[in-house]
């Protein structure tokens, strides 16, 4: 994380709900946080709390339903306008949050990283694969796609050092920085007691 001086942070702010989604649940966020000067804000109410969880604004439907950003179609409609070619106009990806079945031991995950900045994106099962065949829809040559295992049934310890090391391996092989701070080092998420 880039440093930021002490009067570009605003701490021991609070809300009680409604206003922010937790990164890592998916849900909405109660209690402390900071804001940053670039806007980005996370749990605590400094930025010494770890561990470090992003927390995105709740979208809130706005009066004027024209200005609502319908993600892909609005930005391409706004390119046509602008006489970009419709061949020129690519998909990106956007987070998903998955719900594994329980049926299994484990299932898998699907991610997109930024190429050239540590951006990670959990994505459907159908956009990784897009990613994957280099659908001229989607802005492939933008991201690399990957995969991991995730286990979410057995014994606590094992299913704990199983998505570690799966974690471990994808990051070592593929040269991912921070990729285990983007799961919140959460390597019993989806674990089924």
């Amino acid at each position: 994380m880039r440093y930021y001086p002490k009067n570009k942070i605003k701490t021991n702010l609070f809300t009680n709900g409604g206003e922010y989604l937790n990164t890592q649940t998916g849900k909405p966020y109660t209690g402390y946080y900071h804001k940053f000067s670039d806007g980005s804000v996370y749990i605590g109410k400094d930025y010494s709390y770890k561990p470090r969880t992003l927390l995105i604004p709740i979208s809130k439907e706005p009066e004027h339903k024209e200005y609502t950003i319908r993600y892909n179609q609005d930005i391409k409609d706004y390119l046509k306008l602008r006489g970009i070619p419709k061949d020129k106009i690519k998909n990106l990806p956007k987070p998903y949050y998955p719900t594994p079945s329980y049926e299994k031991e484990y299932f898998m995950r699907y991610f997109v990283k930024r190429i050239g900045i540590e951006r990670y994106i959990e994505v459907e099962e159908e956009i990784y694969q897009r990613f994957i065949d280099e659908d001229e829809d989607w802005a492939w040559e933008l991201y690399i796609p990957f995969q991991v295992k995730w286990v979410i049934k057995g014994n606590k310890d094992v299913v704990y050092k199983k998505n570690l090391n799966s974690v471990s391996e994808v990051s070592r092989n593929l040269k991912l920085r921070n990729f285990r701070k983007f799961l919140g080092e959460d390597f019993l998420k989806f674990y089924n007691f």
